[in-house]
């Protein structure tokens, strides 16, 4: 069967609900046809969300990974796939999975209190990859009671933790605005990996204006950037 055949039998599947089809059609080896399949889903919506929960116990990782996706970008209309999700994002073999189902949490999450309290308890959690899951996905929720617990994740013994925590303070925006002074000390972190999403993280918050922080810290944050390369920090001068 050909790509175009392919792709108008996915049109024809979104027309009758086949999601199941739909679903199967995210590891078709043709680009197009996999679009096609993933745009049709994301239009069925909350109806699709049981055969993508299907999909996220598929035996290929990268099948995974995109049903995770696709349930991250329906939103909350996928809160019933909360559950399964987080089980993938602290137990998934595979890590681009664990981070895909994690990322999926806090995009259907953020409206869904219940979902935000859960993830709020599982920032102060013993069990690393139940932090690492809460962190990628409290990044997407932007609520703010996340932050203190943030901060303390940069000092986290786990590397993957820290990396993770300044990450989400950067996506976060304007309510990270308390994080700076820890994420300049993060920029001295042994982890490379960890210096990089402290130096993004801060760039995100300062160069694109999101946090208004006073000379002195911009100062601060400038020095703290030139040692990793980085020559200018703050909002364009006049004529840049």
């Amino acid at each position: 069967m050909s790509p175009t055949v392919r792709k108008a039998a996915v049109d024809g599947a979104e027309r009758i609900g086949a999601d199941g089809y739909l679903v199967g059609r995210l590891s078709d080896h043709h680009t197009e046809v996999r679009l096609a399949a993933s745009e049709a889903l994301c239009r069925r919506g909350s109806t699709a969300v049981p055969a993508l929960v299907a999909g996220l116990d598929d035996p290929h990782p990268g099948n995974r990974s995109t049903a995770a996706f696709i349930l991250g970008r329906i939103g909350p209309a996928a809160g019933d796939a909360v559950p399964v999700l987080l089980r993938r994002a602290t137990t998934d073999e595979d890590e681009d999975v664990r981070e895909a189902a994690g990322r999926a949490v806090g995009r259907i999450g953020r409206d869904l209190p219940a979902t935000v309290t859960e993830l709020l308890a599982m920032l102060e959690s013993a069990d690393d990859p139940s932090r690492i899951a809460a962190v990628r996905a409290v990044g997407f929720v932007g609520d703010p009671r996340a932050v203190p617990p943030l901060i303390a994740s940069l000092r986290h013994a786990n590397a993957k933790v820290r990396e993770e925590a300044a990450d989400a303070l950067g996506q976060m925006g304007a309510g990270s605005a308390p994080a700076i002074p820890a994420l300049i000390e993060a920029l001295d972190d042994p982890a490379p990996e960890v210096r990089g999403e402290a130096r993004e993280a801060i760039e995100q918050l300062i160069r694109g204006g999101q946090v208004a922080v006073d000379a002195d810290v911009v100062a601060r944050v400038r020095a703290a950037l030139a040692t990793v390369g980085v020559r200018r920090v703050g909002p364009p001068s006049p004529g840049q």
